[in-house]
């Protein structure tokens, strides 16, 4: 946990103490505005998007399968159908 007084600055942060640098537009550099720009163009346009659902259903799985892992301290199969 943070100590009090500290706010949030990025997800992922190399350290708690000490030094740290905020991301300077942390939504543009972690491209949610290119992303919702990227969608839009594909609805108007009609294109095929760089990522669908079936492959964000792959990454959630080998997530949910990581955690699943971590939970049971065993190694888990990645069941992709």
């Amino acid at each position: 946990d943070s100590k009090k007084g500290y706010g949030y600055v990025v997800e992922k942060a190399d350290t708690t103490k000490g030094w740290t640098f905020p991301v300077p537009s942390e939504s543009h550099s972690f491209g949610y505005p290119q992303e919702i720009a990227h969608f839009i163009d594909c609805i108007l346009r009609k294109k095929k998007p760089l990522t669908d659902g079936l492959y964000g259903y792959k990454i959630l799985n080998i997530v949910e399968t990581m955690y699943k892992s971590a939970k049971t301290k065993k190694l888990e199969e990645v069941i992709i159908s």
